[in-house]
């Protein structure tokens, strides 16, 4: 009996272990694994709103970047064999079917018979798109051009919405920059430069090199930072999924003929920003869809019938809205989400969608929402619970940084008309010019492209005084302020007579900040060095100021006004700090998206002074933008009253015609040595009693130019305004604690009234240093 017991007892053991007790001393092969369940079938997602994301091309045009997101959306994802792109919810009728009874009709027996019905969808997934950056940036160093917008610093003027219009592009002269994208030219003499930048430009063009040959190789690079929002069908949050796509190569920046050498940039340009930004939205769907691939499949139940109502194959057929042909394969299980103990499997799918058959007392209703339950790993079934979805998406994901590999655009398709013909020996004579004189060419781009030196071209020299001990020479910023000092100018306003800055700082942070809204600064120039405002805080991007034609932190003067601004600042303040924020191209043209943002860069960066030392006739809406921007901020903001011999009124010069509304924008006029308007090639300055509210010396004033060691006399009323703002900075050097208007209320009571402004400066101000 114990034997028998032995052998049933080693056979069942033998059975649970799976071997036999003859294969004793091997060991036990392992259980053959079960392959993991895996969501079959398409997945329907739908987005919430269709992305607006506008951009103004090179040449001009606005293009709705939201049809190629969702375009490129629905190709992908059907591509994929993976999904249904469908609709918002909502947008579709419910589907009607036969009401449920015990008597099939005609009409209930061809439904069953074809399973056709209007079917339904319930999306998976609701996709909601935030695009922060689309870029391109064409050229290296400092022939970068910018195109596009940013996370950092989109404004109201280019935050992909294309509300606001850009009153000033890039590109609205009828001419291209040359070559490397500079002028390398001396500023011109009137009518054809300009003492206010905006109006007509600064300088002449170059002709371009080789301007026969048919096209001009040149780097770009693409960016793109989107933040897909996954939300389940009752707007619960799944997941956010931010991707950040780069990509670089080069393209055909010029095509055509020498005369249609700007349009073939225009076109070209937009034809290389379309072609990489569509690989860079393509490239981010990409990541996005693998992500979406591990939902849970989501149905709604269409309608019901009885089939083979009583008798003993009778049973409920359950018409599901899983989508057009999803292909939801049989055998899949859905649960009831409402009551999760009542389940469906699938028995087949159709065209409409799929059914799936149970006891004809089986309670889910129609419209009810069901949720397949296999999945293809435990971790996913856990995060599918509300409290795990929502804690997902509220933790900060990492952005998804891709890096594609580097593409070389073809050459654009051009239009007939777009490139104007020309005789090809006249183009061919005129380059051989030009490339007589490349070597200089060189010369003058490598003296325009400059990087922030940290030894100063020309250090203090030391020398040797009569009794043989050596001395410290006097540095060029010592020089060109005593120097400065000495003019008539400075007699007629009081400098002269007043220490070279009012206040010594220990610590250099405390020096006053005035930022320059010009064409940048030379901040290698021996005099100018010292005046840079440089933040060296670890990991600061931006800190020599900003460039926001090129967009990087080398706002380097390629023209001069920028410079010469400084100079005059620096003559009157050689203590203060001066923040370069370049907003024009060398021509003089910027956008109204550089101006806002450039102002607004100011003041994030404590700037209480900000020159703006030019002006234009275009009463562009960016200023009232700005001048909302100042009047919100502690902030005074400078500008010259413009040098057309007009009552402001009368032939407005923006944006010192909008002074009589803002408190925070103070308008400059010049004066000549006798303290009457000055006079600039028979015009005079501009006058306002009402808008202009002081005057300051405009003429013979000596200031710097870029590039070297050259000073220069120069006249206008942005000098005046420069001038202005300097004086507001010794002044804020006396009173750190005031606020902007404190500043503005000490500088006009401390001015001279001069009989020479009644009727034409409010309470016939000029400038005087007090201190």
């Amino acid at each position: 009996m114990k034997k028998k017991v032995f052998c049933f007892a080693f056979l069942g053991l033998t059975a649970i272990l799976g071997e036999s007790a003859l294969a004793a001393g091997k060991k036990r092969p392992a259980d053959p694994v079960a392959p993991a369940p895996v969501f079959e079938g398409k997945r329907v997602v739908t987005w919430k709103e269709t992305p607006l994301v506008q951009v103004e091309l090179p040449n001009g045009e606005n293009r709705a970047f939201g049809d190629d997101f969702v375009e490129k959306l629905k190709t992908k994802f059907q591509n994929s064999g993976k999904f249904i792109v469908a609709d918002p919810v909502g947008t579709l009728p419910r589907p009607v079917l036969a009401k449920e009874s015990h008597k099939i009709s005609s009409m209930q027996q061809a439904l069953v018979e074809r399973y056709v019905w209007p079917g339904s969808y319930t999306p998976v997934a609701q996709l909601k798109l935030k695009v922060h950056e689309l870029s391109l940036r064409t050229g290296e160093r400092g022939e970068k051009t910018f195109y596009g917008f940013d996370r950092q610093f989109t404004t109201p003027f280019n935050d992909g919405i294309g509300k606001n219009k850009n009153d000033f592009p890039l590109k609205k002269i009828s001419f291209e920059p040359n070559w490397f994208e500079r002028t390398f030219d001396e500023s011109g003499k009137w009518p054809f430069d300009s003492h206010t930048g905006l109006d007509l430009g600064s300088g002449f063009r170059l002709e371009a090199f080789f301007a026969w040959l048919s096209v001009k190789h040149a780097s770009y690079r693409v960016g793109l930072e989107v933040e897909w929002s996954v939300e389940d069908l009752w707007g619960n949050p799944i997941g956010n999924h931010p991707i950040a796509v780069e990509g670089k190569g080069y393209f055909f920046d010029v095509a055509g003929a020498y005369a249609g050498y700007s349009v073939g940039i225009q076109v070209a340009r937009s034809d290389a920003f379309l072609k990489a930004s569509t690989r860079a939205i393509e490239r981010s769907l990409d990541e996005l869809i693998p992500s979406l691939g591990q939902l849970p499949l989501l149905a709604k139940v269409d309608g019901t019938l009885i089939e083979n109502p009583g008798t003993p194959q009778e049973e409920r057929i359950y018409f599901l809205g899983t989508g057009l042909r999803s292909q939801i394969a049989a055998g899949m299980v859905y649960e009831w989400i409402d009551d999760p103990r009542y389940r469906l499997t699938i028995a087949q799918s159709f065209e409409s969608g799929s059914i799936a058959k149970a006891d004809p007392k089986f309670p889910i209703p129609v419209g009810a929402i069901l949720r397949q339950i296999q999945s293809s790993s435990p971790t996913v079934l856990a995060s599918l619970n509300a409290p795990a979805m929502m804690k997902q998406a509220q933790s900060a994901p990492e952005t998804k940084n891709i890096v594609l590999p580097d593409e070389n655009l073809p050459r654009p398709q051009f239009k007939d008309g777009d490139i104007p013909k020309e005789n090809f020996f006249k183009v061919l004579g005129r380059s051989l010019v030009e490339t007589i004189f490349l070597p200089y060419r060189w010369y003058r781009y490598a003296q325009y492209d400059r990087a922030y030196k940290v030894e100063a071209d020309e250090p203090d020299q030391t020398a040797v005084n009569e009794n043989g001990e050596e001395e410290v020479a006097e540095s060029r910023l010592e020089e060109f302020v005593n120097a400065a000092r000495k003019q008539g100018w400075a007699r007629q306003i009081g400098l002269s007579k007043r220490a070279p800055s009012p206040v010594s700082f220990a610590n250099p942070e405390e020096r006053p900040v005035v930022a320059v809204l010009d064409t940048g600064m030379d901040y290698n120039h021996p005099v100018l060095k010292s005046m840079l405002r440089l933040d060296l805080n670890p990991g600061v991007a931006d800190r020599y100021g900003w460039d926001f034609v090129s967009h990087d932190s080398r706002p380097a003067d390629d023209a001069e006004n920028g410079t010469v601004m400084s100079g005059v600042i620096t003559a009157l303040m050689p203590e203060a700090r001066i923040l370069p924020i370049k907003v024009f191209n060398p021509y003089g043209i910027t956008t109204s998206a550089s101006l806002y943002a450039g102002v607004r860069y100011a003041i994030s960066k404590q700037a209480k002074i900000v020159l703006l030392g030019w002006g234009t006739r275009v009463q562009a809406e960016v200023f009232r933008n700005i001048l909302d921007l100042v009047d919100q901020s502690d902030v005074l903001l400078v500008v010259p009253a413009g040098d057309r011999g007009d009552r402001l009124e009368d032939a407005p010069i923006f944006p010192a015609a909008l002074a009589g509304n803002h408190p925070g924008l103070l308008a400059v006029a010049s004066v000549d040595s006798n303290d009457h308007l000055l006079e600039i090639s028979g015009h005079y300055s501009n006058y306002s009693d009402r808008l202009v509210e002081i005057a300051a010396p405009g003429s013979g004033v000596t200031t710097l130019l870029p590039r070297g060691r050259k000073t220069s006399k120069r006249k206008g009323t942005s000098i005046a305004a420069a001038a202005v703002a300097g004086a507001l900075a010794r002044l804020q050097a006396r009173f750190p604690g005031d606020s902007a208007a404190s500043l503005k209320h000490r500088i006009l009571s401390e001015a001279d009234t001069v009989a020479p402004l009644n009727g034409k400066v409010r309470s016939s101000k000029r400038l005087h240093i007090a201190e």
